[in-house]
């Protein structure tokens, strides 16, 4: 077992068995052993990880296959701003667990639990969509130019 390899405490491994996305953290583990990264970082990626299965229980969740998209921006939304509050936290929490949360999302998509992320709507794509038509009727630019210029 991959939880077992990395974490020598009983009582961590307790936490984690009871966590009805067990399965997910093993593989999840498993997945980060894989890719050679180093216990330390897998136990801390594994406890934010637990974090947000322990809010998809709360919000109702108790399966992998009902974890959606929503649940996991919604998390990142609220628990985050509670958490690390307006400035990060301390040393960039924000971002560490940003980073924890968007490689088990990479876990997830290649696993098939969740689709790939859905394209998100900007506030001003219908601005956006205008300067790109006139980059293109106006200025006669290429594709690849209007790409890096939309970007």
């Amino acid at each position: 077992m991959a939880l077992d390899i990395v974490f020598k405490h009983p009582a961590a491994l307790r936490k984690y068995r009871c966590n009805p996305f067990f399965v997910l953290l093993e593989g999840y583990c498993q997945w980060l052993l894989n890719q050679r990264h180093a216990r330390t970082t897998i136990c801390c990626k594994i406890f934010h990880i637990r974090v947000l299965t322990n809010y998809l229980v709360r919000q109702g969740v108790t399966v992998p296959a009902g974890i959606s998209w929503e649940h996991i921006q919604r998390f990142l939304g609220t628990w985050l701003r509670r958490y690390c509050g307006p400035q990060g936290g301390m040393g960039g929490q924000r971002k560490v667990i940003r980073y924890s949360v968007a490689s088990f999302c990479r876990y997830l998509t290649a696993n098939g639990v969740i689709g790939p992320r859905p394209p998100g709507i900007l506030p001003y794509q219908s601005l956006l969509d205008e300067h790109v038509r006139w980059l293109y009727e106006h200025r006669h630019l290429n594709a690849r130019t209007v790409e890096k210029r939309v970007r």
